[in-house]
């Protein structure tokens, strides 16, 4: 019996070790210099790598995010870490406001290093064009935002871009508003995958008061900007 009560209280013990081991992991290590490391929110084998995709393109941003880029340009769900090769950057989410371009360069914000948050499994930013502060976490299977817009902002939205990635080619893409609240599609693309096709769902806390679909590409491949 004692030995019984050791090995329970040993996991007990290792189970409090790992926990808190959290709080010294660094996720800024690698995104500098030649890293190309992931900036955002996952768990350990998750499906989701959810977070910022900067403008600047090269092979210094790998995963979407360098600590030299100046303009975020939204927030995707699908990144590389440490790869040589970049790729993924799917189902890209940028809040905003009023009028603006539907363009890699028209949804770029400005953000400052000293407004991120970054630990395991959470992120955060304020995105200085727009004075909105984004958030989001992860579960096993799925990405979770919040978007806090400044008070009295009119026209508040959310784009959905199915176009602007890391590293490769739209195909061909589709987003179908399915009630007031939810929107379910797809993206099939073409880059360091040759035929990549990832799915997707998206649930809102608010109604979508208005809809809009633009197509960035020929009808025929189906690509579509939606807000």
């Amino acid at each position: 019996m004692k030995s019984k009560l050791l090995f329970v209280g040993l996991l007990l013990s290792m189970t409090a070790m790992a926990d808190n081991l959290a709080k010294y992991v660094d996720p800024r290590i690698g995104t500098g210099d030649h890293g190309h490391v992931f900036v955002g929110a996952n768990v350990p084998f998750g499906m989701v790598n959810a977070g910022p995709t900067q403008i600047e393109q090269g092979w210094d941003w790998c995963s979407g995010y360098h600590e030299s880029g100046k303009q975020i340009i939204g927030f995707a769900q699908m990144h590389l870490s440490g790869t040589g090769c970049g790729d993924l950057g799917d189902i890209s989410l940028m809040p905003a406001y009023g009028d603006l371009e539907l363009s890699r360069k028209g949804l770029a914000s400005n953000y400052r290093h000293e407004t991120e948050v970054m630990i395991p499994g959470y992120y955060s930013v304020l995105l200085d064009r727009f004075s909105i502060q984004a958030e989001v976490t992860a579960t096993a299977r799925v990405a979770l935002y919040r978007f806090t817009y400044p008070k009295g902002s009119n026209n508040a939205r959310i784009i959905i871009d199915l176009d602007n990635t890391v590293g490769d080619d739209t195909r061909e893409a589709r987003a179908i508003q399915i009630d007031d609240y939810t929107l379910m599609g797809y993206r099939r693309s073409a880059g360091w995958a040759s035929d990549q096709r990832v799915f997707f769902c998206i649930r809102f806390s608010h109604p979508m008061h208005y809809w809009l679909s633009w197509l960035s590409l020929p009808p025929a491949r189906q690509t579509r900007l939606s807000i």
